[in-house]
């Protein structure tokens, strides 16, 4: 008999969310990339975008950072990819994760990765 496999060894995927008043975009990606032995390696993409007012298109990020998942939480990144944002990861997005990356770009601010992090445990 004949067995047959399904392995996803590199993905990419853009999740984004637009907040109510349509002023705050964010860009949740995530990427796995297996290395020659399969082992595999999760990254954020974050990225915020920001308007003062809706009918300007947005510029550029004001933030962007690429965060390294701890290993533990690969099988969420995972799930993320594959069935999308749940409402509660999207508002934890909009909220404790663009301040965390806000405040991570003031001098001396605190590193955002361990809250951009968490959203994939939310649900």
């Amino acid at each position: 008999m004949t067995t047959r496999e399904h392995i996803i060894t590199n993905i990419k995927v853009d999740l984004v969310v637009n907040t109510k008043d349509d002023l705050r975009r964010i860009v949740f990606g995530l990427e796995k990339v297996s290395d020659d032995n399969g082992l595999p390696t999760w990254t954020i993409h974050f990225q915020l975008f920001r308007r003062d007012d809706k009918a300007v298109a947005y510029g550029d990020a004001r933030v962007s950072l690429d965060v390294v998942v701890d290993k533990e939480l690969h099988s969420k990144a995972a799930a993320t990819a594959t069935n999308g944002l749940t409402a509660t990861q999207a508002a934890f997005l909009a909220g404790p994760a663009s301040n965390a990356a806000l405040a991570s770009q003031q001098p001396g601010g605190p590193p955002a990765d361990a809250v951009i992090q968490r959203t994939l445990l939310k649900r």
